[in-house]
Formats: C-alpha cells, sequence, structure tokens
C-alpha cells in the first residue's frame, strides 16, 4: 500500500485515478507487488483509507517531503542522463 501512495504522489493521481492506473500498467503493479492472478488492485475506498491512516500518524506529511525532496534531488540528474542520452549519435 505504500508504494500505491508514492505512485500517488509520483503521478498526482486521487485515489479512484490510482486504481484505475494499476489495472491499467503492468509496470505500475509490478512496482506495487500485485499480481492480478493472486490478488485485486485494492478499491479506492481502501487506498482512501490508508491514505487516511497515514495523515493520521502524521506519516504523509513526512513521506510527502520526502517525495518532494527526492523528486527536486534527481531531477536535474534524470535531465542530465536523458540530454546525454539524446546527443548519441544511432548508427546501425
Amino acid at each position: 500500500m505504500l508504494r500505491i501512495h508514492f505512485l500517488q504522489h509520483w503521478f498526482n493521481l486521487a485515489d479512484l485515478a490510482v486504481e484505475e492506473a494499476l489495472y491499467d500498467s503492468r509496470a505500475m503493479r509490478e512496482f506495487a507487488g500485485i499480481d492480478l492472478g493472486r490478488e485485486p488492485v485494492p478499491d479506492e475506498t481502501t487506498i482512501c483509507k490508508f491514505r487516511h491512516r497515514l495523515e493520521a500518524h502524521e506519516v504523509g506529511t513526512a513521506v510527502g517531503r520526502s517525495l518532494a525532496f527526492i523528486t527536486i534531488m534527481a531531477a536535474p540528474t534524470m535531465a542530465t542522463s536523458c540530454m546525454s542520452m539524446m546527443a548519441i549519435p544511432f548508427t546501425k
């Protein structure tokens, strides 16, 4: 559930939107550790209750601050990596 919470922050998704995204995206399901053959995707109510529990114990704000810091720190590195990859000529 915590990984689903991360996905919500990273992709700015509401509870229903992250539920739908987990059904649509295999990569998101794999990141969250969900195997549709064994278990369903948590519904929006379950996701909402989990988020409220995090907020009630003030874990949600700490996680949000940490994710924002990681995103800010990673962004220049990712941009640099993408730019250097674009500069590589593609040949056959």
